[in-house]
């Protein structure tokens, strides 16, 4: 009992950290790009995640939350479903603009939607 309450607890302590960092690395990359093409890339991107990850939360995740239904399963088909939005809604300019400049695609779009998702819980 005590040991997943603090479990818990630790766990959303990394998140919360996590999330500031992200968001503090954002700013940070957007910062040193001089390139407006790449900058309004990268913003068209950040704007597809958010709104991934929030349709799926209110299409989805809403209605399970605080239910019985609400668990592992439910919570690895949010992600999947926000990935798939986002990979279907990301232009095609976008994604040549983030497989040449990070991270694989489906890397770069989980870690966004951790972020996205923890920023949204702030």
């Amino acid at each position: 009992m005590w040991q997943e309450i603090v479990t818990t607890i630790i766990i959303s302590v990394v998140w919360a950290i996590g999330s500031g960092i992200g968001a503090l690395v954002m700013k940070w990359l957007l910062s040193k790009i001089k390139n407006e093409k790449a900058t309004q890339l990268l913003n068209e991107a950040y704007q597809i995640v958010h709104e991934g990850v929030t349709y799926v939360y209110q299409t989805y995740v809403e209605g399970l939350k605080g239910t019985s239904l609400w668990n592992e399963e439910a919570m690895k088909n949010a992600n999947q479903q926000a990935a798939s939005y986002i990979q279907k809604n990301l232009s095609k300019n976008v994604i040549k603009f983030l497989e040449e400049n990070g991270k694989t695609l489906k890397d770069w779009i989980a870690e966004q939607i951790e972020i996205a998702v923890q920023q949204q819980k702030q």
